[in-house]
């Protein structure tokens, strides 16, 4: 089964997903259909069937999805069924991709802190992390990790917007 079928699969009328739904499968006419569910670890995710996909690793458009949970294989053993995808580890880093045939689509890492629900977390791909760094700040953001290299992937940083959602940013240098 291919992540089309999956997601087509858990947002059909008569879905099987035992885990708690804050929003039911709905059809957004235009653009596909959606549902909101939280996985085994407590993470909530948007699955959806989208009939136009624009999604790309363009300078400002989301390009990556980190889950950080503190159950990794109970996680990666729902992805993996749910959507298909396999789980390349990456021991020496503690770091999980998930990837769609060889491509990586995202990636998932044990959650250490403690109080902190298991999340996704979204990353906009921009040209240079330090300069958006700095401008989300200026604009009101709050930095909730520095900009810092990654070995072999690239700089990234992460803030929380004005109104408190967490959002990361990176810059590529190699790897995906």
């Amino acid at each position: 089964m291919n992540s089309n079928e999956a997601a087509h699969g858990v947002l059909a009328p008569n879905h099987d997903v035992t885990r708690p739904i804050l929003r039911q499968p709905m059809d957004i006419p235009g653009v596909g259909r959606i549902a909101i569910l939280q996985d085994p670890t407590g993470a909530w995710i948007a699955v959806a069937r989208f009939d136009q996909h624009p999604g790309t690793s363009s300078r400002g458009l989301f390009g990556w999805s980190e889950l950080a949970t503190p159950d990794t294989s109970t996680a990666q053993a729902f992805y993996t069924r749910l959507f298909g995808w396999k789980a390349k580890a990456d021991p020496q880093n503690q770091y999980t991709e998930f990837q769609v045939g060889d491509r990586s689509i995202g990636g998932m890492m044990a959650l250490k802190q403690q109080g902190t629900p298991p999340h996704w977390l979204p990353y906009v791909m921009v040209d240079d992390c330090d300069r958006m760094a700095r401008k989300a700040v200026e604009l009101g953001a709050r930095t909730l990790v520095p900009a810092t290299d990654i070995a072999g992937v690239g700089r990234f940083s992460v803030f929380a917007d004005p109104a408190g959602a967490a959002l990361a940013i990176i810059k590529l240098t190699g790897h995906i």
